[in-house]
């Protein structure tokens, strides 16, 4: 268990900044929702491909104007539809662990199949603690996901597919200004949470208030987040 008081509070624009390398690179953001993060690469240099399998996220991501020729294509994690070697770099933006747990692994088979021999897989991973992860619990509890996901990680070093090139945690605040825009964003992430939410929409609403440290722009959250950089073998 992550003592959260130990951990640095940063935003993970922050660390994409410090850390991912852009110019010039072809990118894959796999599970790249609306394409907030594909349009922050491509504006630091990248040549940017985002993949979503969410049909409402993906048509938000392709209703913006482009920045610099970045696209957006229907695909899944597991199966990427792609040729070998055809990227610098592989991005898992708290995306690795909506794949099905038995194919996490798999998802990363394939980045490393579609990377060119000096490529890096970039993943950013929530950790399941935190009052962002108490409060959508109830709809969506991704603790046995989030460990599945280290897990696979690990797997892929041990069967010599990468190695670790950079690992450490810090702690993301989140701000909404309701519930309900909370409710918007947790449903974008995953469509099928809709349905889960008119179960316990009472008991979530009242967690959300209970969690929340009340700010002037709303209601704040905190979620301990694992950033790994993998170097392909």
């Amino acid at each position: 268990m992550l003592d959260l008081n130990q951990l640095t509070v940063r935003t993970t624009k922050e660390v994409i900044l410090e850390r991912i390398k852009c110019e010039g690179k072809d990118i894959l953001d796999v599970g790249c929702g609306t394409g907030k993060t594909t349009r922050l690469l491509t504006r630091l240099g990248g040549r940017l491909t985002g993949l979503e399998c969410g049909e409402a996220p993906l048509a938000a991501a392709r209703s913006k104007e482009p920045i610099a020729g970045e696209i957006f294509l229907e695909g899944i994690g597991q199966d990427l539809p792609f040729a070998d070697g055809a990227f610098d770099a592989v991005c898992f933006f708290f995306s690795l662990h909506h794949v099905p747990t038995p194919e996490q692994l798999t998802a990363l088979k394939e980045a490393h199949r579609v990377l060119r021999g000096n490529g890096v897989v970039y993943i950013f991973e929530p950790v399941a603690q935190g009052s962002s992860f108490r409060t959508m619990q109830p709809v969506d509890d991704e603790t046995e996901v989030r460990a599945a996901a280290q897990k696979a990680i690990t797997q892929a070093c041990a069967d010599n597919l990468f190695s670790v090139d950079e690992n450490f945690r810090y702690l993301e605040h989140y701000t909404y200004a309701d519930f309900e825009a909370f409710k918007v964003q947790a449903i974008m992430v995953d469509a099928a949470r809709a349905e889960a939410l008119k179960t316990c929409e009472d008991q979530v609403r009242k967690l959300f208030v209970e969690q929340g440290v009340q700010v002037e722009a709303g209601h704040r959250f905190e979620e301990p987040v694992h950033f790994i950089k993998l170097q392909k073998s």
